[in-house]
């Protein structure tokens, strides 16, 4: 219910519609659901929309190969993605370290919550996750830790 955390999704395979983002337990693992339909999850569409309970915002697309970088501030209840060394968010202030340019997930149902992914297409995605068990590829931002 609190904390700075910091996980990476590469992506294996992508399928036509991957999200990649951060859900609670209540998120449905129906495989016609994906994680942001609905106030249970927040996540990042491989197009580059970002989606809690519809489309909120645009990030940054995605694609086979891609790291997407992902950091929520439970406390502040901001989310910030990234692909690789990209701007955060996909704007030039943005960034979790200071604070600025998160996108809000105070409208989000209670936690805790846990990194997620989904995939909504008839194309199957695969994603390696790294929570913090290995190096990551990018730099983690000041203040946040490994998912655990």
């Amino acid at each position: 219910s609190t904390g700075k955390f910091y996980a990476e999704f590469t992506v294996t395979v992508d399928g036509t519609t991957s999200l990649i983002g951060i859900a609670n337990a209540s998120a449905s693992t129906v495989a016609s659901h994906f994680i942001g339909e609905d106030l249970n999850g927040y996540a990042l569409e491989s197009a580059g929309n970002i989606f809690n309970s519809g489309v909120v915002a645009s990030g940054p697309s995605y694609t086979t190969g891609a790291t997407i970088c992902v950091a929520v501030d439970i406390g502040a209840k901001l989310i910030w993605f990234r692909n690789g060394a990209g701007s955060w968010n996909a704007g030039g202030s943005a960034d979790p370290a200071t604070g600025v340019g998160g996108l809000s997930i105070a409208g989000m149902n209670a936690g805790p919550y846990f990194p997620a992914s989904s995939n909504f297409s008839t194309s199957a995605a695969v994603w390696t996750a790294n929570f913090g068990g290995s190096a990551y590829s990018q730099t983690v931002p000041s203040g946040y830790g490994n998912w655990q």
